[in-house]
């Protein structure tokens, strides 16, 4: 049997390695996962900034017909209700001859109302004699009966002849005929006086009807007041005092300030990035920062307006923009009413993640 004894020779040490290399992949990892968080869910670092312009949809009010503004009732740049007048407008030409129609009518009133009563009065009087003549032809065919049946009664005891029985049957047989035509006539006279009482009727409704169309539309005519037909503030006004206007011509333009948008101008080169109901900040001189959302991103290309226009780069020529509306959130009234038509504001629109936009598509 043989022992190994365990060698004297010294060993060398192990070699440890640093405590980074032995988790380089765990810091490696890590780093990923903070990147693709940060890319994917955490909250943007940057913002889509551009220009925009106030806007919202002018309302106009103009005159339906030709007319002279004889009184101006409320001044430009204020603030106007529903139903407010605005200016009193006349057209004499347009009112005479609505006045000389509305004598028309009442002449046709009067004509109806004559026709009617000596119409009706004459059918009665017809009615009247008919319902005579009926009343005698019955009269005479009860006579002739009777006449016919003491006729009947002599031939059977032979005080007549035939003859006498056949001469007085065709006197019964004519009057009963002469009675019914009679009967008829004295109903067909009745109903022609009723027909002629409802024709009457309908013939003075009518005539009544357009007697009020012409009252109304020489009402209309005359002096009327022009009312706004919404609430809002009154701009572009085009009404001076004792001028003529053609029909349709607008007179003034009424801005809603509680249906107020924003139209902002991207780059398109930007707008792939956006996305439909988006936040978006519309920073407004004055008030500051007030929250709203993309609604509608226009799919053609337009120029910028030569209002936001401040370098020469920025001239029609030089640029293409997107059309984004911006829509604003939960404005005040205090801070509606501030709104000016067609101010300049500047739009921020905060970038969203790809992963939000990811889990917002799901």
């Amino acid at each position: 049997m043989h022992f190994r004894l365990p060698s004297t020779k010294a060993q060398p040490p192990p070699v440890k390695r640093s405590h980074f290399r032995r988790h380089l992949s765990r810091y490696i990892l890590i780093v990923i996962f903070a990147v693709l968080l940060i890319y994917f869910f955490l909250p943007p670092f940057s913002n889509i900034r551009v220009m925009g312009v106030v806007n919202g949809n002018l309302t106009p009010v103009g005159p339906i017909f030709l007319a002279r503004i004889d009184q101006e009732m409320v001044s430009c740049d204020t603030r106007v209700q529903r139903d407010q007048p605005l200016v009193l407008v006349s057209n004499e030409l347009l009112a005479g001859q609505y006045q000389q129609n509305r004598y028309d009518a009442e002449r046709s009133i009067d004509l109806a109302k004559n026709e009617s009563t000596n119409g009706v009065i004459a059918a009665q009087a017809a009615a009247r004699s008919a319902k005579d003549a009926a009343q005698a032809a019955l009269a005479n065919y009860s006579r002739l009966a009777a006449l016919y049946i003491s006729t009947t009664k002599l031939a059977a005891v032979g005080a007549v002849g035939p003859a006498a029985v056949t001469v007085a049957h065709d006197q019964l047989l004519q009057a009963r005929s002469q009675a019914n035509a009679a009967i008829a006539t004295e109903k067909q006279m009745a109903l022609q006086v009723k027909q002629l009482k409802v024709a009457a009727k309908a013939k003075i409704l009518a005539a009544q009807g357009q007697l009020k169309l012409q009252l109304a539309q020489q009402n209309s005519v005359d002096r009327r007041p022009l009312v706004a037909p919404v609430s809002g503030e009154l701009l572009d006004c085009h009404a001076h005092l004792g001028e003529v206007v053609d029909a349709g011509n607008t007179l003034f333009k009424i801005f809603q300030p509680g249906k107020a948008y924003v139209t902002a101008f991207v780059p398109p080169t930007m707008v792939r990035q956006l996305r439909i109901h988006a936040n978006a900040y519309v920073n407004i001189p004055g008030m500051g920062e007030i929250p709203a959302k993309v609604t509608s991103i226009q799919p053609e290309i337009t120029k910028l307006p030569k209002l936001l226009t401040r370098y020469f780069w920025e001239q029609p020529q030089w640029t293409q923009y997107r059309v984004v509306r911006i829509t604003f959130s939960n404005l005040s009234p205090s801070q509606r009413r501030r709104l000016l038509f067609g101010e300049r504001v500047h739009v921020r629109i905060p970038l969203e993640s790809w992963g939000k936009r990811v889990m917002e598509d799901f």
